[in-house]
């Protein structure tokens, strides 16, 4: 193979090809659904790698024991034990751990009917506050969060640190309190800023987005005010990403909005976080938070009704703030995307969405698996050529050398 590739011709032909498939897919992936992504199911996306997960249970004599996989407080994954001693009846256990960031009780609501004279124990887990472990990819919070407060400027990470001093953000803080604290000051310094943003402002920083406005060289919408939270929350040690809401029908793009999601560790949950609408977070009545998807069936299903919401200003209508309802819509599409750093060619940027696209959760998710499949099929079809035109290459050198060989005439 090395001497294949002493052929610049032949290495340039193979990566050529790869790249043409690579670039025909993203042409045509998005013809098909203007921002490229992969159906994903629930847990992909709102159970992170640090929330334990259930990974198996064991119902004994009168016992139940429950194997939970996590993180620990090193980022170490552990599993533990956790045995339930059972009454008959429903009832509800909690069963304290020290291993885990989150939760420091594992609780659980389970039906048991202990065994009789003809028949076996029955037990049904009704409901618990450690998922179980499904199928779907553990994805750590570095890869959702991390990134959206680098800068290229040392000195610009600098300056907003000391902001975030300066509206008393430390990290003894609970969680809430940052996000509320981190919230309020971003919505008072942005509110006086909003509108049609520049064209330039979409490839910066959220940090750099954030002085440019104050700067008063561009506007802002959601997007840019979304990538201005994420990277001061961040910053804050808030784990936050960033989530588009999106749909299109017969390729024209319709209303769409970006919002974020920040990572509670004391719920180990997401929280929905609109600054756009003015929201903080929204909650349970029982204090849960609640993220965008939640939000999103909740309005579906009608029952709103019982969420509080939690604003950035008290006074968020005089501020022209909206309501982020007027953004949902049965068609839409939620998108969740890795954090990468904002700079970069636009080349590298496609090349990355294609190995990494967005996770996409939809009610009507039809024509996305269409993606899925095209990009499956793309891809091996830009190996095929390429392993293609390394054979040619070496075919083509091959006779070179015969002919080079042999005696002349």
């Amino acid at each position: 193979m090395g001497a294949i590739f002493k052929d610049k011709w032949t290495l340039l032909l193979a990566i050529g090809a790869c790249i043409c498939v690579m670039g025909v897919g993203s042409i045509y992936s998005k013809r098909l659904e203007y921002a490229p992504g992969v159906v994903s199911d629930y847990d992909t996306v709102y159970a992170p790698a640090e929330v334990p997960r259930i990974t198996a249970l064991d119902l004994g004599k009168g016992s139940l024991s429950v194997e939970i996989q996590g993180m620990d407080a090193r980022g170490e994954l552990r599993s533990e034990r956790v045995p339930f001693a059972l009454n008959e009846g429903r009832h509800d256990y909690s069963v304290a751990v020290s291993d885990f960031v989150y939760p420091s009780a594992v609780t659980a609501r389970i039906a048991y009917r202990p065994p009789g004279p003809k028949s076996g124990p029955e037990l049904m887990l009704i409901e618990s506050n450690v998922p179980l472990a499904e199928r779907g990819e553990a994805i750590p919070l570095a890869k959702w969060c991390d990134g959206y407060w680098e800068d290229d400027d040392p000195q610009r990470i600098e300056r907003a640190k000391a902001r975030l001093a300066e509206q008393g953000v430390v990290a003894s803080q609970s969680t809430l309190e940052r996000l509320a604290r981190v919230g309020t000051f971003v919505t008072e310094a942005i509110t006086p800023h909003r509108g049609t943003p520049t064209a330039a402002m979409d490839r910066l920083s959220g940090l750099a987005s954030f002085e440019s406005a104050l700067a008063g060289e561009s506007e802002v919408w959601c997007f840019n005010i979304s990538k201005i939270f994420a990277a001061y929350a961040n910053l804050a040690g808030v784990p936050t990403r960033v989530v588009h809401i999106l749909r299109a029908r017969d390729g024209v793009k319709l209303t769409s909005h970006t919002f974020c999601e920040s990572f509670v560790a004391e719920q180990g949950r997401w929280a929905f976080v609109d600054l756009t609408s003015g929201q903080t977070h929204a909650t349970r009545p029982d204090g849960g938070v609640l993220n965008a998807w939640e939000l999103f069936e909740s309005w579906q299903t009608d029952r709103l009704h019982g969420v509080t919401f939690h604003y950035a200003l008290a006074d968020a209508e005089e501020h022209g703030i909206f309501n982020f309802e007027s953004f949902f819509h049965r068609h839409s599409h939620f998108h969740y995307t890795y954090a990468r750093h904002q700079s970069g060619s636009k080349v590298a940027k496609g090349v990355a969405h294609f190995f990494a696209p967005k996770h996409i959760l939809a009610l009507n998710p039809g024509s996305l698996v269409r993606y899925r499949q095209y990009q499956s099929h793309l891809l091996m079809a830009g190996v095929a050529l390429g392993l293609a035109a390394l054979v040619a290459g070496a075919r083509a050198r091959g006779r070179r050398a015969a002919a080079l060989s042999r005696p002349s005439p």
